[in-house]
């Protein structure tokens, strides 16, 4: 049983910026302190592994990469362009085909169809599933021996005046943010002159997880680390081992320019990072830029005028379950305001250990990293670094390429399609609340952000965390679970 630590980062830009030397473009609102409360649920690694990628190359496969897949359980397969949700009671307004019906997923709300991928991973060279594999029945879905992702839909940080409500992110949102390329093509996130990874945790970072007993909260850092060192004999041997995280924008501008990937005549909300490449992107007719439909948000901010929606923001916190021995020292000794080196401070001085944990930095990530990512080589517009051939064949012209030591972990990017059952009603609770008799949304997308995010007094603690309808807690019938443990 784990606890969970939001990463509340409002202290951390200015830190980083001392340590780093770096510009920190972006900070999330996953970031900060949020108003109302968030939802987490656990979405395991299906087993599938495929160079297919229906939002940058629609209509590909072979693609120039491998991807490995969670949730929707049609995903890395020949159908996986014809995913589709299942709004129940919604005609007319529908982005997406719908059945009314759950598709298959192993996430454990079985309302969240929505599809998640990321690039397949590797240790040492080798292609790294996790010691579980992947697994596709929840029921018997493991968090502490299936590779999983914790999906966080955290509020927008902005204050609530005026009842502000947070809105879903829009059924059939496609979405793609992180660094596949390493630093090509980005500007700030610690990427300049010489420098050929981000160095700074505003959009991608790691840590060790956090202890279930006392406030323990590793450092966060720009790129992986050896978790060994934080675990003391008072934490009962617990490591979370490497978590990657990576945050998606959380403001949108009411618009839909983006084709999905199974309907090239219609339209959905959309969002690929500026500095990925992405030739089916659209674009402005007279300025020729990219027409990205969400924008991030500081911390405490509310959302820009031409981007006024603000939406929960979702965190795709990827856990490889690897301790990371040897990977080398973190790049910041900073989380959620602490400093692990200050005997006031560090999180590890209280917890009666013999000796308190401190924490080194380092300017650089250690030569001993062997985690990286499969990635685009420079040949096929890709990253320089991504130049160690790990298969002569299965990707677009043959081989398939990963990031070469000790830079291979800054290819590490998400994608998201936002697929959920969406349920009746609204996130303002009307029609969503538990009915007589029960409506069978209930647990539904838009009825957890009303929940979660929408019914919480401003100001006052919220205690949603934990989802999963798997296991015969729910309370009434809302799957909405006010607990702070973690159920496998």
């Amino acid at each position: 049983m784990r606890r969970r630590f939001r990463t509340k980062f409002a202290a951390l830009a200015l830190l980083m910026a001392a340590a780093l030397c770096g510009t920190v473009v972006h900070q999330g609102s996953a970031q900060a302190q949020a108003t109302g409360g968030d939802f987490i649920v656990r979405c395991f690694f299906t087993g599938k592994v495929a160079a297919m990628d229906p939002i940058l190359d629609p209509g590909v496969s072979p693609t120039a990469h491998m991807h490995i897949f969670f949730g929707n359980l049609i995903q890395g397969t020949a159908s996986f362009p014809s995913i589709t949700s299942g709004d129940a009671g919604r005609t007319g307004t529908m982005e997406l085909a719908s059945n009314g019906n759950p598709q298959a997923t192993n996430c454990q709300d079985s309302f969240d169809t929505a599809g998640y991928w990321q690039p397949e991973p590797y240790l040492g060279g080798t292609p790294y599933q996790g010691p579980g594999g992947g697994c596709t029945t929840p029921a018997t879905c493991s968090a502490s021996n299936n590779m999983h992702l914790r999906v966080y839909y955290l509020p927008n940080a902005m204050p609530f005046a005026g009842g502000t409500t947070q809105q879903e992110i829009p059924d059939g949102t496609i979405m793609v943010t992180g660094f596949p390329n390493g630093c090509v093509g980005v500007t700030g996130h610690g990427c300049g002159t010489g420098n050929s990874y981000p160095n700074d945790p505003s959009i991608v970072r790691y840590d060790c997880g956090a202890n279930n007993q006392i406030p323990v909260v590793t450092p966060a850092s720009a790129w992986p680390y050896n978790c060994n060192p934080y675990v003391t004999d008072s934490d009962d041997s617990f490591n979370d081992g490497i978590v990657a995280f990576t945050d998606f924008p959380d403001c949108w501008n009411g618009q839909k320019h983006w084709t999905p990937p199974n309907n090239p005549n219609g339209k959905v909300p959309g969002y690929v990072a500026p500095w990925i490449p992405d030739s089916n992107a659209p674009t402005d007719p007279v300025t020729g830029q990219r027409l990205n439909d969400f924008t991030y948000v500081s911390p405490g901010s509310a959302c820009p005028s031409n981007f006024p929606i603000a939406v929960v923001q979702l965190e795709e916190r990827f856990h490889l379950l690897t301790t990371g021995t040897g990977f080398g020292n973190p790049s910041t000794c900073a989380n959620e305001g602490r400093q692990w080196n200050s005997p006031s401070d560090n999180a590890e001085w209280g917890d009666g250990g013999p000796t308190p944990v401190t924490c080194q930095t380092a300017a650089s990530p250690s030569n001993n990293i062997n985690l990286s990512f499969a990635c685009n080589p420079s040949t096929s517009g890709g990253d320089s670094n991504c130049t160690h051939q790990v298969a002569s064949t299965g990707c677009a012209g043959g081989p398939c390429f990963i990031g070469a030591n000790p830079v291979g972990w800054e290819t590490l990017h998400a994608d998201y399609w936002q697929t959920w059952q969406e349920g009746r009603g609204d996130v303002s609770g009307n029609g969503t609340d538990v009915s007589n008799p029960p409506d069978p949304t209930q647990g539904s997308f838009r009825d957890l952000i009303e929940d979660c995010s929408n019914e919480v007094a401003p100001g006052s603690p919220t205690a949603c965390s934990f989802i999963n309808n798997t296991t015969g807690q729910t309370p009434g019938n809302n799957r909405v679970f006010y607990t702070n443990t973690e159920n496998s």
